[in-house]
């Protein structure tokens, strides 16, 4: 996931709705609670299997911001998202089966 911030920067020239303010952080935020609660995994789970605090677990999907890249890295891959799964999710809306999170990231 070193490569987050490249990632981050072409979704934001790709769509538009991205150039505005905190808007990555909170579409992160939607993207990893939908697939913990697909998952089956509570924000303490998640949080052990990330080797971070359940406090940063609720303040990520809380949107909040002020989260680092190296945290969105270790979450995602403790919900075994790739840097592919995370751009398709915006790019797509739908990859290996989840469900179209375009729409609901767009809500």
């Amino acid at each position: 996931m070193a490569n987050l911030r490249r990632v981050r920067k072409e979704l934001s020239d790709e769509l538009p709705e991205f150039q505005r303010g905190n808007v990555m952080s909170r579409n992160y935020s939607k993207i990893v609670f939908s697939v913990r609660i697909k998952k089956g995994l509570t924000q303490k789970q998640l949080a052990s299997m990330a080797n971070v605090s359940v406090k940063t677990i609720h303040r990520l999907e809380s949107g909040s911001g002020g989260i680092t890249d190296d945290t969105y890295s270790k979450v995602f891959e403790a919900l075994d998202l790739t840097l592919k799964d995370v751009a398709d999710f915006f790019r797509e809306g739908e990859t290996e089966g989840h469900k179209n999170i375009r729409d609901l990231i767009k809500s």
